[in-house]
C-alpha cells in the first residue's frame, strides 16, 4: 500500500511569497504527495496575552503569541496562486485551518480533504463544523488521551450526519453506537503525534501506533517532529498510511534575524526531505524495522544525512497512547478556552456571534460551548476573557 507523504511547510514561509512558492518547488522536487500548509488569523487564535510554548521562546525568543503568529499569517489572497503551483507540479494542496473563518474560507478553495491540527482536537464544536463539510479527515494527536481521541471522534460522526442537537453526551452516544462508527470508515485517518518542536525520541513512543489502529479500528498515520528520518520510516513498517514531515528551505534560518518561524529547528532540508520520500518506498516494499535499518544506512551514505537510526530502538517506547511530558506543557497554550470575541454586556444571550474558542487553556474547556448557546450571561465580559463556568447555571432563553 502507498504512503501518502504529506510535505509541511507549515509557517516556514514566514509571510513571505518567495520564500513560500520556494517551499512549493522544494516538496515537488522531493516527489511527496500533498503540500501543505497552515491558515489562520493572530487575532481569531490567540489571546492578546497568551504566553508562548517553551520551543517557541527557546527557538525565536517569543516573549507572547500573538505578536510572533501575526509574522506568520498566510494571507488569504496567496493561497489560490500556492495550490495553482502545487498542483501544476503534481501535488495536492492541503492546510489546516485553527478558527471558524479559515476554516470556511478554505472550503471556498476547493480542498480534497481536511486536516485538524493536534490543539484543536479538544475544540469539539469546531471539529463537527469541520466535519459536516464530509470530506476526508485527517485528525493528529500529539497531546490527547484516548478519551479525547475517543470524543473527537464522536464529534466527526455527529458532523457527518448533519445532527443540529449537539453537546457533550450526544458526541459520547455517538461513538458509543458501533453502528454509527461506520460512518468514519473510508473517511477518518487518525495520526499518531507528539507536540513538541522537536520532540525528544524518548517521548516517540511509536508502539502506540498499532495500540490506537486496535482501540480505534481506522488508518493511523504519523505526524513526525522529530529530527532526522527515521521515526517516520518506522512508523511504515509499523502500519502508518500517512506520513506528514515539517521541511524547511534551510534550518539556518532558525533563530536568525528576520525568521519568525519557531519551526525551523525540527524540520527537514530539501535533500532529507528527498530522502525521506525514498527511504518511505524502500519500506514500504519489505515493511519490517530490518529495512528501516537498511534504508537509513543507505540514505545516510546517498544524502550525507544523519537519519537518526541510532535512535530507533528509543523511539519505540511504550504502546500505550498518553501524552508525554512535553506535549503536556506545550498543551497548555496551545489548547483553547471559551472567550468572548466581542463584548458582552449582562443579559446578553451567548451565541456564535459573541463568543468563541481562542488559545491559551485555563479557562472553560470548549466541549461546553454547546451548553452555553441560548443562555444569558450573568456578567459583561471585554473581548478575550474567559467565560466564567459558572454561566453554565443557568437557564436557556426561551
Amino acid at each position: 500500500m502507498k504512503t501518502l507523504i504529506i510535505a509541511e511547510a507549515g509557517v516556514n514561509h514566514e509571510k513571505n511569497m518567495a520564500q513560500a512558492e520556494q517551499l512549493v518547488d522544494i516538496a515537488a522536487k522531493a516527489g511527496v504527495d500533498v503540500f501543505k500548509t497552515q491558515t489562520f488569523t493572530a487575532g481569531s487564535l490567540v489571546t492578546r496575552n497568551c504566553p508562548p510554548a517553551q520551543y517557541q521562546t527557546d527557538n525565536v525568543g517569543a516573549a507572547e503569541q500573538y505578536s510572533m503568529l501575526e509574522q506568520l499569517e498566510l494571507p488569504y489572497a496567496w493561497h489560490t496562486p500556492l495550490k495553482a503551483r502545487a498542483e501544476a507540479a503534481g501535488m495536492e494542496f492541503l492546510s489546516t485551518a485553527f478558527e471558524f473563518e479559515s476554516f470556511d474560507f478554505l472550503m471556498g478553495l476547493g480542498l480534497r480533504r481536511i486536516k485538524i491540527p493536534s490543539g484543536e482536537i479538544s475544540n469539539l464544536p469546531f471539529v463537527v463544523h469541520q466535519a459536516r463539510a464530509k470530506l476526508p479527515l485527517i485528525l493528529s494527536t500529539g497531546m490527547a488521551t484516548m478519551d479525547e481521541i475517543y470524543d473527537a471522534l464522536g464529534a466527526c460522526i455527529v458532523g457527518y450526519r448533519g445532527d443540529t442537537h449537539v453537546n457533550i453526551n450526544t458526541i459520547r452516544a455517538a461513538w458509543a453506537d458501533k453502528d454509527a462508527r461506520k460512518l468514519l470508515d473510508g473517511r477518518v485517518t487518525v495520526l499518531h503525534c507528539t507536540t513538541n518542536y522537536p520532540v525528544k525520541w524518548d517521548e516517540v513512543d511509536m508502539r502506540a501506533l498499532p495500540t490506537m489502529h486496535k482501540l480505534l479500528g481506522l488508518p493511523i498515520g504519523y505526524s513526525d517532529h522529530t529530527p532526522g528520518i527515521v521515526a517516520s520510516l518506522a512508523a511504515v513498517a509499523m502500519g502508518a498510511t500517512i506520513i506528514e514531515k515539517h521541511y524547511t528551505i534551510s534550518r539556518a534560518m532558525d533563530g536568525a534575524a528576520g525568521h519568525p518561524s519557531p519551526d525551523h529547528k525540527a524540520s527537514l532540508e530539501p535533500n532529507e526531505l528527498q530522502a525521506l520520500v525514498e527511504g518511505i518506498r524502500m519500506v514500504e516494499q519489505s515493511p519490517t524495522l530490518d529495512t528501516v535499518r537498511e534504508a537509513c544506512k543507505a540514505l545516510e551514505a546517498r544524502y550525507a544525512i544523519q537519519s537518526g537510526i541510532e535512535h530507533l530502538d528509543t523511539l519505540l517506547g511504550r504502546a500505550e497512547k498518553v501524552p508525554a511530558q512535553g506535549a503536556r506543557e506545550v498543551a497548555r497554550v496551545a489548547k483553547k478556552s471559551i472567550v468572548a470575541s466581542k463584548a458582552i454586556k449582562v443579559g446578553e444571550v451567548f451565541g456564535y456571534n459573541n463568543i468563541t474558542m481562542k488559545r491559551p487553556m485555563g479557562g472553560m474547556a470548549p466541549d461546553a460551548f454547546f451548553d452555553l448557546l441560548g443562555k444569558p450571561s450573568a456578567q459583561s465580559y471585554a473581548p478575550d476573557d474567559f467565560i466564567a463556568p459558572s454561566e453554565l447555571a443557568a437557564p436557556k432563553v426561551a
